[in-house]
Protein backbone atom coordinates (compact mmCIF):
# COMPACT_ATOMS: atom_id res chain seq x y z
CA UNK A 1 0.00 0.00 0.00
CA UNK A 2 1.96 3.52 -1.21
CA UNK A 3 2.27 6.14 1.29
CA UNK A 4 4.31 9.16 1.60
CA UNK A 5 7.36 10.12 3.64
CA UNK A 6 8.76 13.49 4.02
CA UNK A 7 12.45 14.79 5.17
CA UNK A 8 14.05 18.38 4.93
CA UNK A 9 16.53 18.50 2.24
CA UNK A 10 19.95 20.78 2.37
CA UNK A 11 17.90 24.17 1.91
CA UNK A 12 15.04 23.35 4.54
CA UNK A 13 12.36 23.34 1.54
CA UNK A 14 11.82 19.22 2.40
CA UNK A 15 10.83 16.58 -0.10
CA UNK A 16 9.00 14.05 -0.25
CA UNK A 17 8.52 10.30 -1.58
CA UNK A 18 6.35 7.63 -1.74
CA UNK A 19 7.41 3.86 -0.46
CA UNK A 20 5.21 1.21 -0.43
CA UNK A 21 3.87 -0.84 3.52
CA UNK A 22 2.70 -4.03 3.53
CA UNK A 23 -1.07 -4.86 3.03
CA UNK A 24 -2.82 -5.82 6.06
CA UNK A 25 -4.80 -8.92 5.82
CA UNK A 26 -6.25 -9.11 9.47
CA UNK A 27 -10.10 -8.84 9.78
CA UNK A 28 -11.91 -6.52 11.80
CA UNK A 29 -11.56 -8.96 14.71
CA UNK A 30 -8.69 -9.83 14.46
CA UNK A 31 -7.39 -6.56 14.32
CA UNK A 32 -9.13 -4.93 17.26
CA UNK A 33 -7.29 -8.68 19.48
CA UNK A 34 -4.00 -7.35 18.06
CA UNK A 35 -4.55 -3.81 19.24
CA UNK A 36 -5.39 -5.22 22.99
CA UNK A 37 -2.52 -7.58 22.65
CA UNK A 38 0.26 -8.35 19.69
CA UNK A 39 2.28 -11.48 20.27
CA UNK A 40 4.77 -10.68 17.74
CA UNK A 41 6.29 -7.19 19.62
CA UNK A 42 4.54 -8.25 22.91
CA UNK A 43 2.44 -4.75 22.94
CA UNK A 44 -0.70 -4.62 25.03
CA UNK A 45 -2.34 -1.72 23.63
CA UNK A 46 -0.16 -0.34 21.68
CA UNK A 47 2.44 -0.13 24.33
CA UNK A 48 5.57 -2.31 25.69
CA UNK A 49 4.84 -3.77 28.92
CA UNK A 50 8.01 -1.65 30.39
CA UNK A 51 5.92 1.74 28.92
CA UNK A 52 3.52 0.60 31.02
CA UNK A 53 5.35 0.01 33.77
CA UNK A 54 6.79 3.02 33.57
CA UNK A 55 3.64 5.18 33.35
CA UNK A 56 2.21 3.36 36.49
CA UNK A 57 5.21 4.14 38.32
CA UNK A 58 5.20 8.11 37.45
CA UNK A 59 1.43 8.11 38.67
CA UNK A 60 1.96 6.10 41.55
CA UNK A 61 4.60 8.33 42.95
CA UNK A 62 3.06 11.91 41.87
CA UNK A 63 -0.41 11.30 43.35
CA UNK A 64 1.57 9.44 46.52
CA UNK A 65 3.41 13.01 46.69
CA UNK A 66 -0.28 14.62 46.25
CA UNK A 67 -2.01 12.98 48.83
CA UNK A 68 0.80 13.57 51.24
CA UNK A 69 0.97 17.53 50.12
CA UNK A 70 -2.88 17.37 50.54
CA UNK A 71 -2.25 15.75 54.38
CA UNK A 72 0.18 18.35 55.47
CA UNK A 73 -2.25 21.08 54.41
CA UNK A 74 -5.07 19.39 56.17
CA UNK A 75 -2.41 18.98 59.28
CA UNK A 76 -2.15 22.44 59.28
CA UNK A 77 -5.15 23.70 58.68
CA UNK A 78 -6.93 21.70 61.66
CA UNK A 79 -4.20 22.33 63.81
CA UNK A 80 -5.49 26.07 64.22
CA UNK A 81 -9.05 24.42 64.91
CA UNK A 82 -10.30 23.66 68.25
CA UNK A 83 -13.81 21.22 69.21
CA UNK A 84 -14.24 23.07 72.35
CA UNK A 85 -13.62 26.87 71.13
CA UNK A 86 -13.53 28.44 67.90
CA UNK A 87 -10.10 30.48 67.10
CA UNK A 88 -11.76 33.40 66.32
CA UNK A 89 -14.42 34.88 69.20
CA UNK A 90 -16.56 38.08 69.86
CA UNK A 91 -14.76 41.17 67.88
CA UNK A 92 -12.06 39.02 66.32
CA UNK A 93 -14.52 36.77 64.28
CA UNK A 94 -16.98 37.24 61.58
CA UNK A 95 -20.02 36.37 63.89
CA UNK A 96 -19.34 39.46 66.08
CA UNK A 97 -21.17 40.53 69.33
CA UNK A 98 -24.34 41.19 68.15
CA UNK A 99 -26.57 37.89 69.36
CA UNK A 100 -29.80 37.31 67.79
CA UNK A 101 -32.76 34.85 67.81
CA UNK A 102 -34.43 31.92 66.62
CA UNK A 103 -37.44 30.22 65.60
CA UNK A 104 -39.42 26.87 65.48
CA UNK A 105 -41.27 25.24 63.44
CA UNK A 106 -39.83 26.09 59.79
CA UNK A 107 -41.48 25.32 57.00
CA UNK A 108 -40.79 22.57 54.54
CA UNK A 109 -41.18 24.58 51.54
CA UNK A 110 -38.84 26.87 50.42
CA UNK A 111 -40.85 29.11 48.97
CA UNK A 112 -42.73 29.72 52.20
CA UNK A 113 -40.06 31.88 53.66
CA UNK A 114 -40.91 31.94 57.19
CA UNK A 115 -44.42 31.58 57.09
CA UNK A 116 -45.88 29.32 59.94
CA UNK A 117 -49.39 28.56 57.98
CA UNK A 118 -51.94 26.31 59.38
CA UNK A 119 -55.48 25.16 59.38
CA UNK A 120 -56.89 24.77 62.28
CA UNK A 121 -59.74 22.29 61.57
CA UNK A 122 -57.25 20.15 59.70
CA UNK A 123 -56.40 17.65 62.15
CA UNK A 124 -52.91 16.29 59.61
CA UNK A 125 -52.00 19.62 59.52
CA UNK A 126 -51.74 20.23 63.08
CA UNK A 127 -50.31 17.44 63.82
CA UNK A 128 -47.63 18.38 61.19
CA UNK A 129 -46.41 21.13 62.92
CA UNK A 130 -46.87 19.95 66.59
CA UNK A 131 -44.84 17.36 65.37
CA UNK A 132 -42.05 19.76 64.31
CA UNK A 133 -42.26 21.04 67.70
CA UNK A 134 -41.87 17.85 69.28
CA UNK A 135 -38.63 16.60 67.27
CA UNK A 136 -37.41 20.25 68.24
CA UNK A 137 -37.69 20.34 71.83
CA UNK A 138 -36.80 16.62 72.16
CA UNK A 139 -33.52 16.88 73.46
CA UNK A 140 -34.67 19.45 76.01
CA UNK A 141 -37.24 16.27 77.88
CA UNK A 142 -39.70 18.67 77.25
CA UNK A 143 -41.56 17.60 74.85
CA UNK A 144 -45.24 19.59 74.90
CA UNK A 145 -47.24 17.44 72.57
CA UNK A 146 -50.44 17.11 74.07
CA UNK A 147 -50.98 20.98 75.52
CA UNK A 148 -49.27 22.58 71.46
CA UNK A 149 -51.87 19.92 69.77
CA UNK A 150 -54.95 21.55 71.30
CA UNK A 151 -53.77 24.99 71.39
CA UNK A 152 -53.26 24.39 67.26
CA UNK A 153 -56.69 22.92 67.11
CA UNK A 154 -58.35 25.70 68.88
CA UNK A 155 -56.93 28.03 66.21
CA UNK A 156 -54.27 29.51 68.72
CA UNK A 157 -50.43 29.02 67.52
CA UNK A 158 -47.17 28.37 69.73
CA UNK A 159 -44.09 29.02 68.69
CA UNK A 160 -40.68 28.27 70.05
CA UNK A 161 -37.83 31.11 70.10
CA UNK A 162 -34.39 30.24 70.91
CA UNK A 163 -31.18 32.49 71.38
CA UNK A 164 -28.75 32.28 69.05
CA UNK A 165 -25.76 31.76 71.51
CA UNK A 166 -22.34 33.69 70.60
CA UNK A 167 -19.31 31.41 72.08
CA UNK A 168 -18.00 34.00 75.15
CA UNK A 169 -20.54 37.02 75.01
CA UNK A 170 -21.53 38.01 77.97
CA UNK A 171 -25.33 40.53 77.95
CA UNK A 172 -25.05 43.57 80.07
CA UNK A 173 -28.50 43.29 82.05
CA UNK A 174 -30.82 46.75 82.62
CA UNK A 175 -30.20 47.07 86.42
CA UNK A 176 -33.26 49.56 87.20
CA UNK A 177 -36.36 50.93 85.37
CA UNK A 178 -34.88 53.85 84.39
CA UNK A 179 -32.50 51.77 82.25
CA UNK A 180 -35.04 50.45 79.90
CA UNK A 181 -34.83 52.08 76.94
CA UNK A 182 -38.17 53.59 75.60
CA UNK A 183 -38.77 51.85 72.48
CA UNK A 184 -39.16 48.76 74.97
CA UNK A 185 -43.06 47.36 74.65
CA UNK A 186 -45.30 49.39 77.95
CA UNK A 187 -46.58 45.39 78.69
CA UNK A 188 -42.59 44.41 79.03
CA UNK A 189 -41.63 47.30 81.42
CA UNK A 190 -44.72 46.29 83.28
CA UNK A 191 -43.73 42.46 83.62
CA UNK A 192 -40.35 43.79 84.63
CA UNK A 193 -41.87 46.13 87.02
CA UNK A 194 -44.06 43.52 88.85
CA UNK A 195 -41.99 40.64 88.79
CA UNK A 196 -37.85 41.46 88.91
CA UNK A 197 -37.71 45.25 90.01
CA UNK A 198 -35.35 44.98 93.24
CA UNK A 199 -34.37 41.33 92.11
CA UNK A 200 -30.79 41.36 91.38
CA UNK A 201 -31.25 37.53 90.25
CA UNK A 202 -34.42 37.75 88.24
CA UNK A 203 -33.17 41.63 86.55
CA UNK A 204 -30.05 39.46 85.59
CA UNK A 205 -32.40 38.63 82.34
CA UNK A 206 -32.08 39.03 78.43
CA UNK A 207 -35.85 40.18 78.30
CA UNK A 208 -38.08 39.02 75.21
CA UNK A 209 -40.83 40.54 73.45
CA UNK A 210 -42.87 39.70 70.95
CA UNK A 211 -45.42 41.95 68.61
CA UNK A 212 -46.75 42.33 65.48
CA UNK A 213 -44.24 44.15 63.15
CA UNK A 214 -46.48 47.31 61.59
CA UNK A 215 -49.58 49.13 63.69
CA UNK A 216 -52.18 46.53 61.32
CA UNK A 217 -50.02 43.37 62.49
CA UNK A 218 -49.84 44.84 66.18
CA UNK A 219 -53.88 45.15 65.75
CA UNK A 220 -54.56 41.70 64.36
CA UNK A 221 -51.90 39.38 66.36
CA UNK A 222 -54.43 38.95 69.72
CA UNK A 223 -52.51 38.67 73.42
CA UNK A 224 -49.38 37.17 73.22
CA UNK A 225 -47.57 35.15 76.18
CA UNK A 226 -44.39 33.94 76.67
CA UNK A 227 -43.24 31.42 78.75
CA UNK A 228 -41.98 29.98 81.20
CA UNK A 229 -40.97 33.43 81.11
CA UNK A 230 -40.02 36.79 79.07
CA UNK A 231 -36.46 36.20 79.01
CA UNK A 232 -33.67 34.35 79.71
CA UNK A 233 -31.97 33.91 82.71
CA UNK A 234 -28.50 35.52 83.07
CA UNK A 235 -27.02 31.67 84.27
CA UNK A 236 -27.03 30.64 80.41
CA UNK A 237 -24.34 33.18 79.77
CA UNK A 238 -21.73 32.57 78.81
CA UNK A 239 -21.92 29.82 76.25
CA UNK A 240 -18.87 27.91 76.95
CA UNK A 241 -19.78 24.64 74.78
CA UNK A 242 -19.64 22.94 78.09
CA UNK A 243 -20.90 19.21 78.02
CA UNK A 244 -24.82 19.15 78.67
CA UNK A 245 -24.96 22.65 77.90
CA UNK A 246 -28.68 23.18 75.68
CA UNK A 247 -29.66 26.68 74.43
CA UNK A 248 -32.04 28.44 76.17
CA UNK A 249 -35.80 28.17 74.65
CA UNK A 250 -39.08 30.35 75.26
CA UNK A 251 -42.58 29.26 74.05
CA UNK A 252 -44.27 32.22 72.71
CA UNK A 253 -48.11 32.12 72.81
CA UNK A 254 -50.24 33.86 70.21
CA UNK A 255 -53.69 33.57 72.36
CA UNK A 256 -56.18 34.57 69.66
CA UNK A 257 -54.50 35.62 66.05
CA UNK A 258 -57.29 37.23 64.06
CA UNK A 259 -57.82 34.24 61.12
CA UNK A 260 -57.49 33.83 58.18
CA UNK A 261 -54.84 37.21 57.94
CA UNK A 262 -50.72 37.02 57.06
CA UNK A 263 -49.59 38.50 60.77
CA UNK A 264 -45.64 39.50 60.33
CA UNK A 265 -44.08 39.00 63.87
CA UNK A 266 -40.83 40.76 65.57
CA UNK A 267 -39.47 38.96 68.50
CA UNK A 268 -36.50 40.85 69.65
CA UNK A 269 -33.77 40.68 72.56
CA UNK A 270 -33.29 43.11 75.26
CA UNK A 271 -30.32 43.93 77.01
CA UNK A 272 -27.74 46.69 76.91
CA UNK A 273 -25.47 45.56 74.76
CA UNK A 274 -27.48 43.78 71.64
CA UNK A 275 -28.07 46.26 68.89
CA UNK A 276 -31.49 46.27 67.25
CA UNK A 277 -31.66 46.37 63.50
CA UNK A 278 -34.54 45.85 61.74
CA UNK A 279 -33.46 44.50 57.96
CA UNK A 280 -34.74 42.29 55.20
CA UNK A 281 -31.38 40.95 54.84
CA UNK A 282 -29.34 41.45 57.95
CA UNK A 283 -31.25 41.94 61.16
CA UNK A 284 -29.77 41.64 64.31
CA UNK A 285 -30.98 41.17 67.63
CA UNK A 286 -33.93 39.71 66.66
CA UNK A 287 -35.95 37.65 64.93
CA UNK A 288 -39.00 37.97 61.86
CA UNK A 289 -41.67 35.03 60.79
CA UNK A 290 -45.40 35.65 59.72
CA UNK A 291 -47.78 33.11 61.16
CA UNK A 292 -51.85 32.62 59.27
CA UNK A 293 -54.57 30.82 60.90
CA UNK A 294 -57.15 29.34 58.38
Amino acid sequence: MPSTQKAPDANGLGYEWEYCQPKDNHTPWERFKLAIYNPSTHDVFGRSVKSWGGIFLFYVIFYSLLAIFFAICMKVLLSTLNNHYPRWQLHESIIGTNPGLGYRPMPDDPDQGALIWFKANNHTNVQKWTRKIDDFLESHNNPPSLETAVDFQEKRNNDVCTDAMIYGWEPQYYENIGELPPEMPESLKKHINDTALGDILKMQTVWVSCDGESPADREHIGPVEIYPQHGTPGYYYPYENKEGYLSPVLAVHFKNPKPNTLINVDCRAWAKNIIYKKSLVNREGSVHFEIMVD
